[in-house]
């Protein structure tokens, strides 16, 4: 992440943030989203890369891929379905299946794009740039490509109406709900995200401490339930708090009564689309 030929200051949270300090860490949490969005651009790392698996340069060849789908003008296909997305990507464009994998290799094979803090970083950030290896690309590129229409929310998933089989367009599943979020941080969405909208969208994201299911994403909701981070509470007591404050906010126990998301301990990725079975 270093510049080659001038200094560079790097924000880390877990460097910068004294992960030991409960009381550090309850403030620092609150700081969150100003912080994201006070930024110059956020660098979002993805790893090494995937220069070795195979005589193709894998990472170049995603990212080439990606750039040249930024010709495709979503928002202006009268067709924004899988199939129709699949069909101009791979026929216009010369995107072969084979290339698929060079592309989730980028976004979607990363377990960083399961972490719930970069949810409300990326988000929140005026600009962001994938990093992988040596390699970079702008968010833009990816931001050209997705849609920005059907917000996602309690009731509905990306692409939740479209057809979840293997192939170019869910291969943005993971990057397409970040985007709508960006939209609505901007204001280019008129939709306001309650808590539990906001914990719907990304329910798929995992968290080092379960506290941060809640906390790494109360800087996204407009409604935020006036609910304080604080890390002396246990995990019960910050759920049970959440499921309080939402049952007095709205007047009735639909949250408790009408559960919108299944239960049990199937993965939650294989049960929202992340990764087949």
């Amino acid at each position: 992440l270093r510049l080659p030929d001038q200094p560079r200051t790097l924000w880390v949270d877990a460097i910068c943030i004294d992960q030991s300090n409960i009381a550090e860490r309850s403030q620092q949490v609150r700081l969150m989203k100003d912080i994201y969005s006070a930024c110059t651009r956020d660098l979002i790392w993805l790893g090494k890369g995937f220069d070795g698996i195979s005589k193709l340069n894998k990472t170049e060849q995603g990212i080439a891929c990606l750039r040249k789908m930024k010709s495709l003008e979503v928002q202006r296909m009268p067709d924004r379905g899988v199939k129709a997305f699949n069909k101009k990507s791979t026929k216009d464009l010369g995107i072969h299946p084979s290339d698929v994998w060079s592309i989730k290799a980028i976004i979607s094979y990363p377990r960083l794009w399961e972490r719930v803090w970069v949810m409300q970083e990326i988000a929140c950030c005026p600009e962001a740039v994938l990093v992988i290896g040596n390699h970079s690309m702008p968010w833009s590129v990816l931001s050209s490509i997705l849609d920005h229409s059907g917000i996602p929310d309690r009731y509905h998933l990306t692409f939740g109406h479209g057809n979840f089989e293997d192939n170019v367009w869910y291969a943005f599943a993971k990057t397409q709900v970040i985007e709508h979020q960006r939209d609505i941080v901007k204001g280019q969405s008129p939709l306001h995200s309650t808590l539990v909208d906001v914990l719907s969208r990304f329910r798929a994201t995992f968290s080092t401490d379960p506290r941060d299911k809640i906390y790494g994403l109360l800087g996204l909701a407009t409604d935020g339930l006036d609910i304080v981070p604080d890390y002396n509470k246990s995990v019960r007591e910050v759920y049970i708090d959440v499921a309080i404050a939402h049952i007095n906010s709205t007047g009735n126990l639909d949250l408790i009564t009408q559960s919108l998301w299944p239960l049990g301990d199937k993965d939650p990725r294989k049960l929202y689309g992340y990764i087949s079975e």
